[in-house]
Formats: C-alpha cells, structure tokens, sequence
C-alpha cells in the first residue's frame, strides 16, 4: 500500500504539478526511489549524489530522494504527503467496512464527521450518548500518545459520590484498554448502593485510543440494544477523534514544511533572515488582539508563513541588488505576489490562504497592487499582514539603507493608518507594540504576543 500510495503523489491529479512547479523554481535536479531502490520519478541521480534523504511513514523508510541541494526540504514535503495519502486510503477502508453502522448512526456520524477539534468531538459523543442511554454520568477518556495513560477529554454530570477504586471501576476499564471489547456491569455494589456501568473501546483499525463510560446512579439494566449502540457511537468517535488528532499533527508538519520552504528563500538574502517568523508573530499577535478565532488564526498563520514563496521566481540581481531598484525591477519585484498564489492554488487545501498571499502589497485606500482593492475587500489575513511585513521591512536592514529605530517605524505606521493601512488593525498593532521601553521583538520573543 504505501508503494502505490507513493506513485499516487506523482500522479496529475494529486498536486504533481505544483512538485514539478516547486522544483523548476528551486532550481534542483531530483530523483525519487523506492525502498528497493527502483527509480519512481525523476531523474537517475544514485550515482551523481551519494547522499540521500529517506521519505518516511513514521519512523520506517519508504523510499528515496536524491537531488544535487534542498533534498531535506523535498524528502520532508514528499514524506507528508505520503501520510496523508496513505491515511486517506485507511479511512477509505475504514468508512467502507462500517458502511452499516454509519447508516445507523447517519445523523450523528453527519455532525461529528465535520469535527477536527478532539474536545468538541468528544463533547459531541458525549451528548449523543446521554441523548439515547439513560444515563447520570458520563466520560471520555483518551490515551496519552507518549505517556500511554488515561486523561478525561469531556464528561456529563457527577460521579457517585464513591470511590472508583472500591468498585474496581479502573480494573474494567483497564480489561476494556487491554482486550478492547466492551464490559457492561448492571449490578454495581458499593455499601448496599447498586448502580449500572458501561464501557467501550475507542478503537481505531488496530489500535485503541481510549474509552467512553457511562453509569447510572441507580440500577437501570444496560440492555444488548444499548450495548450496541454505545459500541457503534464508540467506534464511529474513535474515528472522527483520530481524524482530529492526524488533522493536527498534519497541519503542524505542514506548517513545519512550510516554513522550510520559506527559509529557502530567505537563504538566498543575508538581509531577509528571520524575516517570515517575525512577520508571523507579529500577524498572530494582531490576529489575537483582533479575536479571530482558531479557524481564522490557523489561516493567518500559514499566509504569513508563505506570503513571500513568490520570491522564489525574483532573479538574485534584483533581490540582492545593492542600490535601490529601478522601474522594470520594482515591476518585478511586485510580481512575486501573483506568483505566490500561482504556485500555491495548485495544492489542495490553500484555497483559503491564497488571498493573504496575493493581496499583503494592497493598500486601505485602493492605490496598492497587484489588484488595486480598497478597503475590506481587501482580505483580512492581507491587510494583518500589511502591517507586519511593514514593521519588519522598516526595522531591518537593507543593502541600501539601515533599518529604521522602532519609534520611527511606529510613527510610519501611523502615518499609514487609513491610507496604506486598515485602520482597525493599525489601531490594535498600536495598542500592542506601540511604547518606547517595550519594543515590539522583545514582546513577541518573550511570548507576551503569541497566539
């Protein structure tokens, strides 16, 4: 499977064009192999660079990248992309096995499929089972990834006021855990109380990732139709939460990714260093003083992190030119907006930051490029954008002039405010960055900003 899965990545409908774009911009030769060493796409390069870099499916090599420089960079993107094909194939299977229980369960399994965040979905399960199963207290409970121990996600009403130990509730669960079947105990005996307890296996493929509990106060006899039922929400949850969880460690390598390729750029211009990451921590800082929620921030965040990969098609003599540019090469320049989203909007699921990337050189008042948009149509992500990469540009220096002392660069941010720059965003950039004694940097490296 993960050998197909590799030669599906290279395949015209799975993003191989926006590869091919990325390399032809990178200006490397690459091939790629697999584990048993046959050439799958690219070059022959074997014997040209003895130095491969592994693409990996979590800790186990499942093919090769050799390229003549950036090899990490492509063995990293090629490597999330092989996870992320390969998850797509398992949940295939997965969605196809369950085909009954999903109809059982449609309702249900249409709003928690919607789901990325853990919490929420586990909040979701919860609900859906107190809904149908009588019930007075309940609880979710996930496996830590490294500790391998047991922590409570989300939970309904009060525990009997009894210990779990006396009632050998963690030996249950524990059985649970281990044979990954569910227990139902409708005869629960603590000091002459009697009460009903429940529980199921989140189980994913082969693997199980926690337990769902319910228990009533009093003895209320969990029937075979319960069982199935809270067995069949159990496995459904336990695959949204998983989707949930690989939603994040996704996003974080692609962001990781991502910012590899960024760095890529900036090596090309001693000048540029660091010039993305301050440029993101000050766009989240302005997006938390803004309150845009975690859809929103996750967006900005990765526009920020790619709002310059355009630069890629901007020639040295003009990036690194020591005097300052004239016509032809500020045209240029400016180009590496249209650029950006032309490399970007062939990948799947950029869709959403493509307007930060295109639109970050637009100004408040219309006289901005490359659209000349005014206003709040102008982008969200691109106008936060516009006022940090501003900051940073102002304060750093540059082959033909040095950097501006940050009390000037506030008052030329200032100055924009309505002009070159959304009001609204300059007035919170303001409230955050702008005093003497509190430079900006100190405050986003100290984590006063940080989203």
């Amino acid at each position: 499977m993960k050998a197909q899965a590799l030669k599906k990545i290279f395949s015209p409908r799975h993003g191989v064009e926006a590869i091919e774009k990325i390399i032809a911009d990178l200006n490397i030769s690459i091939g790629v192999y697999d584990q048993d060493g046959r050439l799958m796409w690219g070059e022959d390069l074997k014997d040209t660079y003895p130095s491969p870099a592994p693409i990996k499916d979590d800790d186990k090599t499942v093919g090769l990248v050799y390229s003549n420089k950036h090899v990490e960079a492509v063995a990293t993107l090629l490597s999330y992309l092989l996870r992320s094909e390969i998850e797509k194939k398992y949940l295939a299977q997965d969605l196809l096995e369950k085909y009954k229980e999903i109809n059982l369960l449609y309702k249900i399994a249409e709003n928690i499929n919607a789901a990325v965040d853990v919490k929420e979905t586990a909040h979701f399960i919860i609900g859906e089972a107190i809904n149908f199963i009588k019930t007075t207290h309940a609880s979710l409970m996930l496996l830590d990834e490294e500790s391998h121990e047991l922590s409570v996600v989300a939970s309904y009403g009060l525990k009997p006021d009894i210990s779990d130990q006396s009632l050998n509730i963690n030996k249950i669960i524990q059985t649970v855990l281990q044979k990954g079947s569910p227990q139902v105990v409708n005869d629960v005996v603590h000091n002459e109380h009697r009460f009903s307890f429940m529980c199921a296996p989140l189980k994913t493929r082969d693997k199980t990732v926690g337990v769902i509990n319910i228990s009533h106060e009093n003895k209320v006899h969990y029937t075979a139709e319960d069982l199935k039922f809270f067995t069949t929400l159990a496995s459904q949850g336990a695959m949204v939460i998983e989707n949930a969880r690989l939603y994040s460690q996704l996003r974080n390598t692609f962001l990781a990714t991502a910012e590899v390729l960024a760095g890529t750029i900036e090596k090309r211009d001693p000048y540029t260093g660091g010039h993305t990451k301050r440029v993101m921590d000050y766009a989240l800082a302005i997006g938390k003083g803004l309150h845009l929620n975690e859809e929103e921030m996750t967006r900005l965040r990765l526009a920020a992190i790619l709002h310059d990969i355009g630069k890629i098609g901007v020639r040295d003599r003009i990036l690194l030119k020591q005097a300052e540019l004239d016509q032809e090469e500020i045209k240029n320049i400016k180009a590496h907006t249209i650029l950006g989203e032309d490399i970007l909007k062939s990948i799947d699921h950029l869709d959403d930051i493509l307007p930060g990337v295109r639109h970050h050189h637009e100004r408040f008042d219309g006289m901005g490029y490359p659209d000349g948009l005014a206003g709040e149509n102008i982008d969200i992500a691109a106008r936060i954008i516009a006022v940090a990469d501003a900051y940073d540009a102002m304060t750093t220096d540059r082959p033909y002039r040095e950097a501006l002392s940050h009390n000037r660069a506030i008052k030329e941010i200032k100055k924009g405010g309505g002009t070159q720059f959304d009001p609204a965003v300059v007035d919170v950039f303001l409230k955050i960055f702008d005093t003497a004694e509190h430079n900006v940097k100190e405050s986003v490296v100290n984590g006063d900003c940080a989203s």
